[in-house]
Order: C-alpha cells, then sequence, then structure tokens
C-alpha cells in the first residue's frame, strides 16, 4: 500500500492508525522494527522464496491481509 518512498511521509504526528497493511516488496527488515517500536501492527504479505515454498499458515495469513489491501488498491486502480 505505501511505495517505502512515501512511507515516512505517511508516517507524521497527525496519522496514528496503528496498523501498516503492506507488500514484503515495500517494507524493509529496518523498517519493520521501526514501525513494531512505534506500536504499530504490521501485516506484510509474505513471499514464497525459489527453494522454500511458503507454508500454509502464511498463505492463509497472506490472504487475510490481501483481502483488506484490495479494497484500497481497488479504488486507487479505478483512479489511475
Amino acid at each position: 500500500m505505501l511505495n517505502s518512498k512515501h512511507l515516512e511521509a505517511a508516517l507524521d504526528e497527525w496519522n496514528h492508525r496503528a496498523e501498516i497493511y503492506a507488500d514484503k516488496g515495500y517494507v524493509c527488515a529496518e523498517w519493520e522494527e521501526r514501525l513494531q517500536a512505534q506500536g504499530c501492527r504490521i501485516h506484510i504479505q509474505r513471499y514464497a522464496k525459489e527453494e522454500k515454498p511458503i507454508s500454509a499458515c502464511k498463505e492463509r495469513r497472506n490472504r487475510r491481509i490481501a483481502k483488506v489491501r484490495a479494497r484500497f488498491e481497488h479504488v486507487f486502480a479505478a483512479i489511475t
């Protein structure tokens, strides 16, 4: 939902949202630690690697996260 370049701007003092939904490509380990330190609940989708398939538990988690993210992404897709 957030491009890593714009993550800093989205976390200003007016934004008190404690939940972050994102694709793994947008948030690195450094940002995850920083967000957790600020008290945010992080909902980042995880993806399988070539050598290691994703577990069924992570697949269900990704599906739950995708349902929330899709609501926002479809709105922005319609705008563009």
